[in-house]
């Protein structure tokens, strides 16, 4: 399994000593991308300029783990203009979604699945999913709110914790952050 794994782990995650609930998610989270031997980070220049400005030291541990074992994923993902035009007419986060654009386009190109803390930007891309279904596609999950490890037990296929983009939830979590 190909995962795109957001800057937003990278930035976070912390020591074996953390005490704070993201930090030990955001550690936690890249350990087990490493310690699962099926799994394959993806590492396009996007995604490695994002984390060589942001990692914290163990994320970057991790990477070299996993380029040591062949397990970096080096891909140059299509960009979708018709995606890009349809975020440029939205009413609201527009900027949020350009921003991670490059994430949506690296999980298409690959396996579909991406790990990030910010589920903004999850939301946002929810909430286009009907103007563009390719979206639907696309699974995120955060660590912090959803079983990551269950996730990962059963090959990355999404449950009720990780809901594919779209539908009443999207909604409902839209209004709630306004």
């Amino acid at each position: 399994m190909k995962l795109v794994v957001d800057t937003t782990i990278a930035r976070s995650a912390g020591t074996k000593d953390a005490s704070n609930p993201v930090a030990s998610a955001a550690r936690d989270t890249l350990l087990q991308v490493r310690d699962t031997s099926s799994i394959y980070l993806v590492w396009t220049k996007d995604v490695a300029a994002e984390w060589n400005k942001h990692a914290t030291l163990i994320a970057m541990q991790v990477v070299a783990d996993l380029k040591s074992r062949g397990r970096l994923h080096h891909c140059k993902p299509m960009r979708h203009n018709a995606l890009r035009k349809v975020i440029k007419e939205v009413d609201s986060g527009t900027e949020l979604m350009l921003k991670d654009i490059f994430l949506v386009e690296a999980a298409l190109e690959t396996d579909d699945r991406i790990i990030a803390l910010d589920d903004q930007a999850r939301w946002h891309f929810a909430k286009l999913s009907d103007a563009f279904p390719l979206l639907q596609r696309v699974h995120w999950i955060n660590p912090v709110r959803d079983d990551l490890r269950s996730w990962i037990a059963v090959g990355c296929i999404s449950n009720e914790d990780c809901v594919p983009p779209g539908g009443v939830e999207a909604r409902v979590f839209l209004e709630a952050v306004g």
